[in-house]
């Protein structure tokens, strides 16, 4: 131990090996009083191998870059047992289409419907995935209900409800929808089944 009036110091030294404080006892303690405590190197609390000023330094780091963002959400729904666009209306020969607008009504909210909106084209679900689909005649008339006239027929490969295409299948379109929003940096966040419709929130994170 060295004092030295001049600068008010007084210094422990132990120059070829450690100085080891040790307080040992139920209530023990080992206490600094003073204004200021400056370690000339780094503090490792109990068998850390990081010391705490470097997790500090790592934990400004994460707040200099969490702090200036926000999460954005996304909800995907789509309905089981929809067929593509003709949504409930599937045990008909065929799908009437009036000039006045009446006869079927299209549906977007089956499986496939909801998975090409967010980008995924037909042939990567339907070569790649082999998701199974029903071929619907479409019946076009010229006239009203009352008088439809003639009518020109259009076929259409529609898939099939989700609920009812294999679960290989529906994994692989999956897989391809959570890729495609993957690309703008969504992740999938929670899934929820409901009585008629299943429900994929996502996040992303985004700087202000």
């Amino acid at each position: 131990m060295e004092r030295d009036d001049t600068l008010n110091r007084v210094t422990l030294n132990n120059h070829d090996g450690d100085v080891y404080l040790e307080s040992t006892g139920e209530h023990s303690e080992i206490v600094f009083k003073t204004q200021k405590v400056r370690v000339d190197g780094d503090v490792y609390a109990g068998g850390a191998t990081e010391g705490l000023s470097s997790q500090v330094g790592s934990l400004r780091s994460l707040l200099s870059v969490t702090s200036g963002s926000q999460t954005e959400y996304k909800m995907v729904s789509y309905k089981p047992s929809y067929w593509e666009h003709l949504g409930g209306y599937n045990n008909y020969e065929y799908y009437r289409v009036y000039s006045n607008g009446l006869g079927y009504t299209p549906s977007n909210s089956s499986f496939i419907d909801v998975v090409k909106r967010k980008g995924v084209d037909n042939a990567t679900i339907f070569e790649t995935c082999l998701y199974p689909t029903k071929t619907a005649e479409i019946r076009t008339y010229a006239g009203p209900t009352m008088n439809p006239g003639t009518h020109e027929k259009t076929y259409r490969y529609l898939g099939k409800p989700a609920s009812q295409a294999e679960v290989h299948q529906v994994d692989c379109v999956m897989e391809l929808l959570l890729n495609k929003l993957a690309e703008s940096n969504w992740n999938v966040h929670s899934y929820h089944e409901y009585s008629d419709k299943h429900t994929l929130l996502f996040s992303r994170t985004t700087t202000t």
